[in-house]
């Protein structure tokens, strides 16, 4: 029978490996046992890391919470354990909590020069946080910042996109349109590709310049239909927005087809707000006269 020390010498063996999965379990099981490592909390920085790359945001957002409670405060693992777990919250929802990380971290990033680096992923993170809230002017300081700071160009131009739909939801869709228009387009990935269409038809939306809106937001629509479930989510999101396109330019009966496969969609996903919106502007065609197929 092993003992716990055995138990503990292969746990530790397998946060050193490069399997993730496997790092993540460690870290729980590690932490389980009480043992935070030496500095206290890096079992849980590495688990933490981990769940993130591999989108398994519940264990993540646990884990860094948990190495924060062991951490000596103000300390560089501390400022990396704060600038994950802003990340992790934002993207698993949590994102109050995600905004007073990331308040926390800038706070104490001036006592902590090296951990500068890693102030646009926050900025990132918590424009984000306030764009899922629908504070879109607080989203577009924190994006700009984001843009600001950032040294990797893909990273650079993602920020830029988000910044351009801040900047349109917020009554400022020129300016958003002058951002997206500093992207290079050359260098993205599909995935980003998606994100910069996407981004031009909402910004065109606001412009009230609806055919260009909707030729972008088809661009990004045939990019996302053949993906994998990843896509499902953004993909719907984007279609909220097709559908209030071609409301403006006069197709009730497509607007209302795809604002309820949306709304589906949604439901399915436990995308609470994405349905609740859905569900408004399904409303909002009924009381502006309803669907008419021509």
């Amino acid at each position: 029978m092993k003992t716990q020390s055995e138990d503990r010498v292969k746990l530790v063996g397998e946060l050193e490996s490069n399997d993730d999965p496997r790092i993540v379990e460690a870290a729980k099981k590690l932490l389980a046992l009480g043992d935070h490592g030496t500095p206290a909390g890096t079992y849980c920085l590495a688990g933490g890391k981990a769940a993130l790359r591999l989108g398994r945001l519940a264990d993540a957002v646990v884990l860094l919470y948990r190495g924060l409670k062991v951490a000596e405060p103000d300390t560089l693992l501390w400022a990396e354990m704060l600038v994950n777990r802003v990340i992790a919250c934002s993207r698993h929802g949590f994102y109050r909590d995600a905004i007073e990380a990331g308040e926390q971290f800038t706070a104490a990033v001036k006592a902590l020069p090296d951990a500068a680096r890693w102030l646009p992923h926050v900025h990132h993170a918590v424009g984000f946080a306030h764009d899922r809230l629908r504070e879109y002017p607080e989203a577009a300081h924190h994006f700009r910042l984001a843009v600001e700071s950032y040294a990797e160009p893909a990273r650079r131009d993602s920020a830029r996109c988000d910044l351009a739909s801040a900047l349109a939801m917020s009554g400022h869709a020129d300016e958003g349109a002058s951002i997206l228009a500093e992207v290079d387009r050359d260098g993205l990935t599909m995935r980003h590709q998606f994100t910069f269409f996407a981004t031009a038809a909402v910004v065109r939306y606001h412009q009230g310049q609806y055919p260009e809106a909707l030729a972008a937001a088809e661009q990004a629509e045939a990019l996302a239909v053949s993906q994998d479930d990843s896509w499902v989510v953004p993909l719907a999101e984007l279609q909220l927005w097709i559908s209030k396109i071609v409301w403006e330019l006069g197709d009730s009966f497509r607007s209302g087809v795809v604002g309820l496969h949306v709304a589906v969609v949604a439901q399915q996903r436990l995308q609470l707000a994405l349905s609740q919106e859905a569900t408004d502007w399904l409303a909002e065609i009924m009381a502006r006269g309803g669907v008419k197929k021509d």
